[in-house]
């Protein structure tokens, strides 16, 4: 396992038994979802995490003995046909051509999410995850060169919460795009590529991301 990845299964760990002693994820959920880097992510010419809003199809983490495991599943997935993959996937090729499996992390904003049900779930769920701030731990884990959010205007609150004190400005259909700072990171923000496409933005907003990397 990469290195980064056994402190990031041995701070997961540790935030799962505190929440199992106190909760559990609720029927019908599932969650929470770990992040991992995978294998080429070393070797990578641009290291970066490419954060989602949730990920559906990820088994519940029951026990800190089941961390190791869901991430080397996140690790090793390559994705699915949908548009956030085919984005993240077109990304790769620019930034990082050559490669033949992906070298970018993927992660999710929000941690628990409903079974094969898109959407946001209760905040209720994901008040305990916001707050351990697992985005910024896994940021400061893996050291990316830039992180890309494409958590679209309904999950700015997430961000807000994860990274205070820090002006992350609202998307809006005007407004689609936006670049703040963190701890010296770049950090993106756009529209989910679903809504990109539906929108014509694709390539507009997939050229932005390209140049706003190129000239940092």
């Amino acid at each position: 396992m990469i290195r980064a990845n056994e402190e990031l299964a041995s701070y997961y760990e540790s935030i799962v038994k505190k929440f199992l002693e106190t909760s559990q994820v609720p029927e019908g959920y599932e969650g929470p979802f770990l992040a991992a880097a995978p294998k080429n992510y070393e070797q990578a010419r641009f290291k970066w995490m490419y954060m989602g809003q949730q990920g559906n199809g990820f088994e519940c983490v029951s026990s800190p003995s089941d961390v190791r495991g869901a991430m080397e599943g996140t690790a090793s997935f390559q994705g699915n046909g949908g548009p956030f993959w085919q984005f993240g996937k077109e990304l790769e090729k620019e930034l990082n051509p050559g490669l033949v499996e992906r070298s970018f992390v993927w992660s999710n904003i929000a941690r628990i999410q409903k079974i094969k049900v898109d959407g946001r779930v209760p905040g209720e769920l994901l008040d305990f995850w916001i707050r351990q701030r697992l985005t910024a731990t896994e940021i400061e884990t893996l050291h990316p060169m830039f992180v890309l959010f494409v958590t679209g205007p309904d999950y700015v609150d997430l961000l807000r919460t994860e990274f205070p004190g820090t002006d992350i400005p609202d998307l809006t259909p005007e407004r689609p795009f936006a670049a703040f700072d963190w701890n010296g990171v770049l950090m993106m923000e756009t529209y989910h590529p679903k809504w990109l496409r539906l929108n014509n933005l694709w390539e507009k907003k997939k050229s932005d991301i390209v140049r706003a990397v190129l000239e940092q």
